[in-house]
C-alpha cells in the first residue's frame, strides 16, 4: 500500500506545472460562462456575477453601500464607483485581469451596456463597448463592437496599446456590414488574436462564414488582409 502511494505521489511530481495551470485557467473560464446563465434580466445577472465575484476579490474590491463600490489600488488609495438611479446608470464588479493588472467593471448607461476597466496599480479608467481581448505579449488590447440593427452606435474594431502609463489608440476600423450579408439572421462574431501583430475574427450567420484577419505590418496597422471564404449552408 505504501509503496502504491509513493509511486502515484512520483507520479504527481513528475507531471508538468502547465497542466494544472491550464485546467485552474480552463475552469475560471467555465465558471465566467455560465455564471448567470439561468438568469435573463442583465442587471440581475451582472449582480448575481458581481457577488461572486466579490467573494474572490473582496479584498480590493467592495460595496460601501447599495450605489457605491469601493476599488482599493495597491498604494491603498480607494476610488468609489457610484450608481446613479436617476440617470439610469449602475456599476457592477465583473472580474480582474491579472494579465494586465485591471479591475473590470459592467457599466450601464440606461439601454446602452459597456465595460469599465481600472488599473490597479494608479487607478487610470478605460471605457470600452465590449470587454476587450488581451494579446499574447499583454501590451495591446482589441474591442469588437458590432451594431448592425443600430446606426447611432458606431460598429468598429479597436485596438489600444496599453504598455505605458496611460491607453493609446492605435488603429481604429469602422465596420461594413454590407460585405458581410449583416442582414442575416443570427449573424455572430468571434474574435481572437492570433498573435501579438496579427488579430482574426470570424463572421458568421446561417448563410455564410467569413474569416478576416488584420496584421500590423512595420509600424503601422494600416495594411489590412482581408481572408474571405463564403459557405453556403444547405
Amino acid at each position: 500500500m505504501v509503496r502504491l502511494l509513493l509511486i502515484c505521489f512520483f507520479i504527481l511530481l513528475t507531471l508538468p506545472h502547465e497542466t494544472f495551470a491550464q485546467k485552474a485557467k480552463k475552469s475560471k473560464v467555465a465558471v465566467m460562462d455560465t455564471l448567470g446563465k439561468h438568469l435573463t434580466d442583465l442587471d440581475e445577472k451582472a449582480a448575481y456575477i458581481e457577488e461572486y465575484q466579490l467573494k474572490r476579490f473582496g479584498k480590493f474590491v467592495s460595496r460601501r453601500d447599495a450605489q457605491t463600490l469601493v476599488v482599493t489600488l495597491r498604494n491603498k488609495e480607494e476610488i468609489e464607483l457610484v450608481s446613479k438611479d436617476e440617470a439610469g446608470e449602475a456599476y457592477y464588479f465583473y472580474d480582474f485581469l491579472p494579465s494586465i493588472n485591471c479591475f473590470a467593471f459592467q457599466f450601464r448607461n440606461k439601454e446602452r451596456r459597456q465595460y469599465l476597466l481600472v488599473r490597479k496599480d494608479n487607478g487610470n479608467k478605460m471605457m470600452f463597448d465590449v470587454l476587450p481581448i488581451i494579446s499574447p505579449d499583454k501590451r495591446r488590447l482589441a474591442t469588437f463592437s458590432f451594431y448592425p440593427q443600430n446606426p447611432d452606435l458606431l460598429s468598429r474594431i479597436q485596438i489600444w496599446n496599453v504598455a505605458g502609463k496611460v491607453p493609446k489608440l492605435e488603429k481604429q476600423l469602422l465596420y461594413n456590414f454590407d460585405e458581410d450579408h449583416w442582414q442575416d439572421q443570427g449573424l455572430t462574431i468571434k474574435p481572437k488574436w492570433v498573435k501579438s501583430t496579427l488579430l482574426q475574427y470570424e463572421v458568421a450567420s446561417k448563410n455564410f462564414k467569413a474569416t478576416k484577419h488584420i496584421e500590423k505590418k512595420k509600424d503601422d496597422w494600416s495594411h489590412v488582409v482581408f481572408v474571405t471564404r463564403i459557405v453556403k449552408k444547405k
